[in-house]
């Protein structure tokens, strides 16, 4: 079969199922708009009457593109209100994540402070022996409470 005989028998088929069905009142009625999501629905039906001419084709394609914008942007909103929903995996992947992060800048700040207290001891360490070798006695911290305490008592009285 030609390529054209076979684009005639479409053309042919194709306008005799939609007669048919336009005489035994087949015809999709379109519904109200309900607040469900829609459910595509997948049909090889025409969805109307076949376009006169080219414009009108354009027409009803940009209808249905439009369509499925609005559903798309319907659907997009729905899960970004589902993304603060606890029942939602995207959720508990978004707390992960910021308790992650937050667990990563506490092991940060805990090796600084841990650094710190490291290079300050190696300082007194050596401040000490520096004292040692010159034979300076080192008051202990508990010894200069304790003196302290006696000093205000000795004032009190």
């Amino acid at each position: 079969m030609s390529q054209t005989a076979l684009a005639a028998a479409i053309r042919r088929r194709t306008k005799t199922e939609y007669v048919a069905k336009t005489t035994q009142g087949n015809i999709p009625i379109p519904q109200k708009k309900e607040d469900k999501p829609k459910q595509p629905v997948v049909t090889n039906e025409p969805l109307g009457p076949p376009p006169s001419n080219p414009l009108m084709m354009l027409l009803q394609h940009k209808q249905l593109i439009y369509e499925l914008q609005q559903e798309i942007q319907e659907l997009k909103d729905s899960k970004q209100k589902n993304m603060n929903n606890p029942n939602d995996v995207e959720y508990f992947k978004k707390q992960y994540e910021s308790l992650l992060s937050e667990f990563n800048e506490i092991k940060k700040v805990l090796v600084k402070v841990q650094t710190f207290s490291m290079e300050t001891n190696l300082e007194i360490l050596l401040l000490k022996k520096l004292l040692n070798s010159h034979n300076i006695e080192i008051p202990s911290a508990n010894n200069v409470i304790h003196e302290q305490e006696l000093s205000t008592i000795e004032e009190n009285n």
